[in-house]
């Protein structure tokens, strides 16, 4: 039996859908040296997206490294990510009699250190923990920079949910030193992803912060419906099962285009469909409330962790998107002032769970939460 073709995790190889322009902008701007902000809603296909360009230029041999800052809890820890990464990239495709050579004097103030594993040679960073922060993030990048120069190579570095930095007590001081490696050194380039939009933006727009102006912004949206339609059919057709165009439209749209919830509801759809026989609705309205139930815990804790003003927003505009709270329609002037409900309108989208769209209608960003949250209602 074939493997199933569709993924909950990055997309790679076969599971990669379309992207074919927004993957060669951001070929070209990391080539010509520019450093790139992607910024999108959650689950639309960022880290995907990232991926598929360090792999292609892997292959040109530019010098890679992803570092995830999501789970980032103080500066040192974001520091030990930040040089575990760039060892690692460093020290790829090197073997145990090669990679010490690499490594070699490279650093004054991190010790690289080596384990031999079944998969290979794992590389690290061993750090002072009396040396601040930004003094190690000055060695880590400089020691890149002449290491790249030197070797005649490129760089780039990924720092996925790059907004979380900006919680850190010194993150106006990490910012200000990785600023001056993105603006003076053109053969190390950055890509910020970040999910936090109204964080992440204003990083990169507010004057009065050191990332101002540093970057380029690039707003990703949705791939389009042809696109992932084709694409599902196809990977269907090519394990050995059918799925209509029809009933592959309807995969995305109750996922809204959001690329996690597509590729999900086709890979859930996909294990319920026999070997020889098509997808059907049913199959479709099945694979909606597994993703629901699956989804339950995480909409869970995050509604239990916002205050009772911004539930009742959220759950309103679930229930009805608006283009404002204060009309016949909404019972939260019953719950809420005026100054009140647009507090916590304007916390929501700051945390990017609510978001206006070309007609300035409000609606929660996440399609199941919002449809979770209506479920919730009417239970």
């Amino acid at each position: 039996m074939a493997d199933n073709p569709f993924t909950l995790h990055l997309a790679r190889d076969e599971a990669f859908c379309d992207r074919e322009q927004e993957l060669e902008d951001l070929l070209t701007h990391v080539r010509n040296g520019q450093s790139v902000v992607l910024l999108s809603a959650r689950r639309l296909g960022k880290s995907s997206l990232a991926g598929k360009v360090l792999e292609c230029l892997e292959a040109e041999d530019f010098l890679t490294a992803r570092i995830d800052v999501y789970p980032v809890s103080s500066e040192r820890d974001f520091v030990q990510r930040l040089s575990d990464g760039i060892i690692r990239g460093i020290g790829r495709g090197a073997d145990p009699t090669t990679i010490g050579k690499r490594l070699l004097g490279l650093f004054t103030r991190i010790s690289p250190r080596m384990e031999i594993t079944s998969d290979g040679v794992k590389a690290s960073a061993s750090i002072d923990p009396g040396v601040p922060a930004t003094i190690v993030i000055d060695d880590m990048l400089g020691s890149l920079y002449r290491y790249v120069e030197r070797h005649h190579r490129r760089a780039c570095i990924v720092l996925d949910e790059f907004q979380e930095i900006a919680a850190l007590e010194q993150s106006k001081t990490i910012e200000g030193t990785l600023r001056s490696f993105v603006q003076e050194h053109s053969s190390v380039s950055f890509l910020f992803l970040g999910s936090r939009r109204h964080i992440l933006t204003d990083m990169f727009s507010d004057k009065n912060r050191p990332f101002y102006r540093s970057s380029l912004v690039y707003p990703l949206g949705k791939i389009p419906e042809s696109a992932f339609v084709a694409f599902i059919s196809e990977r269907f057709v090519a394990t050995g099962k059918d799925c209509p165009a029809g009933i592959a439209t309807r995969i995305y749209q109750l996922a809204d285009g959001f690329s996690w919830y597509v590729q999900g509801l086709a890979m859930i759809a996909w294990n319920n469909t026999r070997p020889g026989r098509s997808c059907t609705a049913e199959h479709v309205e099945a694979s909606c409330q597994t993703m629901l139930s699956m989804q339950s815990p995480e909409f869970e804790a995050t509604l239990s962790a916002l205050p009772p003003g911004q539930k009742a927003v959220l759950r309103a505009l679930a229930a009805q998107p608006s283009q404002s709270l204060f009309g016949a329609d909404y019972s939260l002037y019953r719950q809420l002032s005026p100054g009140g409900i647009q507090k916590a309108l304007m916390a929501l989208i700051k945390l990017d769970f609510v978001e206006a769209d070309q007609q300035g209608v409000y609606s929660v960003v996440d399609p199941f939460m919002a449809r979770w949250l209506k479920d919730q209602r009417q239970n």
